[in-house]
């Protein structure tokens, strides 16, 4: 597909009446994503504002299985990865350019919402007792991680 098309499949999954799969999103933003193509500036604006609505979709119906990873050269800017598929991500986001309803639903955000709105992020995580069994999926993903953060691996 040319850009033009890409752009128009775009428009369509956004205007979509159900929820598209995160399958589709994900592929709809890595097709308009300009950040490497040779483009016009106006075309370079629209894939960026197709991008970050796209992200925001995905965040909103699917952010329980996405974090919000920083980037090492840019505080505005954030790695949307799967939790627990690695090799799956929905390119680099502008924190800015994030809804707060995107936000809130990616679990333990570190802090990105507050950042995007302009307030001191949070600075640590909830703890969670590690004997205590999880409540909830939620619960164990995040003592999972708590876990692997406290391992020592040397």
């Amino acid at each position: 597909m040319d850009w033009d098309q890409e752009v128009n499949a775009a428009e369509t999954l956004l205007r979509c009446a159900t929820t598209p799969s995160s399958e589709q999103i994900i592929s709809a933003i890595k097709k308009v994503n300009p950040t490497r193509l040779c483009l016009p500036e106006d075309d370079r604006q629209l894939g960026y504002d197709l991008k970050n609505r796209l992200q925001n979709l995905l965040l909103q119906h699917y952010g329980e299985a996405f974090q919000l990873i920083p980037h090492p050269c840019s505080p505005d800017v954030v790695l949307i990865k799967h939790l627990f598929l690695p090799s799956i991500d929905a390119c680099h986001a502008n924190l800015k350019a994030l809804s707060p309803q995107a936000l809130d639903s990616v679990p333990d955000p570190g802090g990105f919402a507050a950042v995007a709105k302009g307030d001191k992020p949070k600075t640590s995580r909830k703890k969670i007792d590690p004997n205590h069994a999880a409540a909830s999926p939620k619960d164990a993903l995040k003592k999972a991680q708590q876990m692997l953060d406290g391992y020592d691996y040397a």
